[in-house]
């Protein structure tokens, strides 16, 4: 089979700011390159390195895994294969389309119906039109959308532009799929729709998976990397390369909340009563446009390994405040059946969360059968620039003002 992916000593830093990166020499970028020099190898004390000597190679009808704690790399590796930014040094090769399954609704116009933006897709992938409509028909029933595909995008919820977005993808046979982390693609039977035809796909394509579940790994991967600090650290089977991850040293202090204030700080940090055996929790605010307006929705994603194999258990996300003081249990809770001890990830997005432009906590409570309850540490994160908040308050909430009239 031939080989659509190709990576040899790639490795990528990144500065202590964008002026440290700027000044660097053309010599001293000559020497990493064709030298590897000591920079690459040690590193120095204004930049850091993400990727250091990475070598993967992915064949036609290949499905990889990548596994790796947060900061490991996996998301730069995946943005270096998807041609969105470059290697300070080896060099990665890909042959044919990629296809990018997260950011779904990238390069949709609003005001344009599902139907042209089907067009417009393949233009911008440098599609002829007549793949386009050959391929319309199916890309319309796999969304499910029926006569909603000539509705304006704008008027779609969410959950139809992501479920457009991935059929439009992936009906279209692109030679190379790149899924980070999940499938945010609605509710779980499309999920599921959408994991049966990556399957159906997989001889004609390669795929490369970055994901802390286990399941999905050990199910849908031919083989599995696990990146450590910036270098592969195994190759492998799936269930080898599981096994490995998780005997990954553990971090002996918690990552620090950058930004957080000083009564943020003095705030008593969430205690596990030994529920979970690793528990670590994402935030981010992520951008998004329903045609007329500019939001920020809340992506929230944990990633848990039991201590013992649990029968059910429930996850509730818990908002906080700049200071620390809570704001909301955010309904509903997400309940689990039949966990073992291995590696479980769990995302979450509030679209209409109403909060003011500011800085926030998020942590996830998790509730066994039993009452036993473990919770994440707070995980800071910012909505809007914070630094323009004129409001009042902590969240905004609408109303519909009725003047009453004198009909006598």
């Amino acid at each position: 089979m031939t080989a659509l992916i190709k990576c040899s000593g790639i490795a990528k830093r990144y500065g202590a700011s964008r002026k440290t990166h700027r000044r660097r020499s053309v010599r001293v970028y000559l020497e990493d390159l064709l030298t590897l020099s000591r920079s690459w190898r040690e590193g120095s004390a204004d930049e850091h390195w993400v990727l250091r000597g990475v070598d993967l190679e992915i064949r036609r009808g290949q499905a990889v895994g990548i596994l790796g704690k947060n900061g490991a790399g996996k998301s730069t590796l995946l943005r270096i294969i998807s041609n969105r930014t470059v290697p300070d040094a080896g060099i990665c090769e890909t042959v044919g389309d990629v296809a990018i399954l997260s950011n779904l609704t990238a390069g949709f116009q609003s005001e344009l119906s599902g139907r042209e933006n089907i067009s417009l897709y393949a233009a911008l992938r440098g599609r002829p039109a007549n793949e386009a409509r050959e391929h319309e028909a199916e890309i319309i029933d796999f969304s499910e959308l029926g006569e909603k595909i000539d509705a304006p995008f704008y008027s779609y919820s969410q959950g139809m532009k992501l479920r457009l977005g991935f059929s439009i993808t992936c009906c279209m046979s692109p030679d190379i799929i790149i899924i980070d982390e999940t499938l945010g693609v609605g509710d779980r039977e499309f999920r599921k729709k959408c994991l049966g035809k990556l399957r159906e796909m997989r001889d004609r394509t390669a795929i490369l998976l970055a994901s802390h579940n286990a399941g999905t790994i050990r199910s849908f991967c031919d083989s599995a990397i696990v990146l450590d600090s910036g270098r592969v650290a195994f190759s492998g089977a799936p269930s080898a390369a599981l096994s490995f991850f998780n005997k990954l040293e553990k971090p002996k202090t918690p990552a620090k909340l950058t930004g957080a204030t000083e009564a943020a700080a003095r705030a008593p940090a969430p205690s596990s009563d030994g529920l979970m055996s690793r528990f670590e929790v994402t935030a981010r605010a992520e951008a998004f446009s329903d045609g007329k307006t500019k939001n920020e929705a809340l992506v929230v994603s944990a990633t848990m390994i039991p201590a013992k194999p649990i029968k059910e258990i429930s996850a509730e996300l818990l908002i906080y405040d700049a200071d620390g003081k809570p704001l909301s249990a955010v309904k509903p809770k997400y309940v689990l059946n039949n966990l073992a001890e291995e590696l479980y990830t769990l995302s979450a997005r509030i679209d209409d969360h109403r909060l003011v432009p500011g800085e926030y906590f998020v942590a996830v409570k998790l509730t066994g059968e039993m009452g036993e309850v473990s919770r994440s540490d707070r995980m800071r994160f910012t909505i809007g620039n914070s630094a323009s908040n004129k409001g009042w308050g902590k969240t905004k909430m609408q109303c519909e003002w009725d003047p009453e009239t004198d009909e006598n």
